[in-house]
């Protein structure tokens, strides 16, 4: 599964299935979103509002879901981001 992020004309592709390749930290009042690629190294985006975040996050995490039908949805909705891919990487 893919992440695509467009910055300006530039599009930053990563694979969802591998947790380091991109990071989102909720703040205050923003979501900032980071991705890291072998050619351009680590771009970070200021961020999206937390609603967005939080809509970016549990889309990706269904999508992973989705990939893994294993996997059981209560693991998804129940655990912190970094937890969700642990759970993920002992599934797999």
């Amino acid at each position: 599964m893919e992440l695509s992020l467009k910055v300006d004309a530039q599009t930053y592709r990563v694979n969802v299935e591998e947790k380091t390749t991109y990071r989102l930290k909720r703040g205050v009042l923003w979501t900032g979103v980071t991705v890291r690629t072998d050619l351009a190294g680590e771009v970070r985006v200021g961020g999206l509002p937390n609603v967005q975040g939080s809509t970016l996050t549990q889309a990706l995490q269904v999508a992973l879901v989705l990939h893994w039908p294993g996997l059981k949805t209560k693991q998804v909705f129940d655990t912190p981001a970094e937890r969700f891919h642990q759970a993920v990487a002992s599934t797999g």
